[in-house]
């Protein structure tokens, strides 16, 4: 009897050290995978000058790749000012620090005999390509838009928005 019982006591031994072991690694493994996975950070800027607004402009960041753009650029004067423009572009920079800025997206339309249509609503292009080393930096960025176009009357105006997550 006293050699079943240590028997029995060995067996349930092994498999309670097997189970302990096999959770424990099964452990290591998941955050191990779990650490493997691609991040995915999504940003929305926004932001308003005197002639422009701009909503949902986006920041779609992977491990090896980056996209912006896709926003909703937004007349806020009276559309006849800008109905006969020959002229409209955007510029979007990053900027960390004083001196470390980067234009990222830039968008123009131009016409030599005519207008360009300028509506009230305008969907801004987007841009992909590989992550760059100062994209994957975690310093502070500001953004901005800078917004050039022609008037009816010929006169080129000029504005710049600071964005703000939105």
């Amino acid at each position: 009897m006293k050699k079943y019982l240590s028997q029995s006591l060995l067996i349930v031994l092994v498999i309670t050290n097997v189970i302990t072991l096999f959770m424990y690694f099964n452990k290591d493994v998941q955050n191990g995978y779990a650490q493997g996975q691609p991040t995915l950070k999504v940003s929305f800027l926004s932001g308003r000058g005197e002639h422009w607004k701009l909503d949902n402009y986006a920041i779609v960041k992977t491990d090896t790749s980056i996209q912006r753009g896709s926003g909703m650029l937004t007349y806020l004067g009276n559309l006849n000012e800008i109905k006969d423009s020959n002229y409209f572009k955007y510029s979007f920079y990053e900027k960390r620090g004083e001196k470390n800025e980067k234009l990222v997206l830039e968008g123009l339309k131009t016409s030599n005999n005519g207008n360009i249509n300028l509506l009230e609503n305008l969907k801004i292009g987007s841009i992909e390509g590989p992550i760059q080393e100062t994209d994957k930096n975690q310093e502070p960025v500001s953004y901005y838009l800078e917004i050039e176009w022609v008037n009816n009357e010929g006169v080129s105006k000029k504005e710049e928005i600071p964005l703000d997550l939105s």
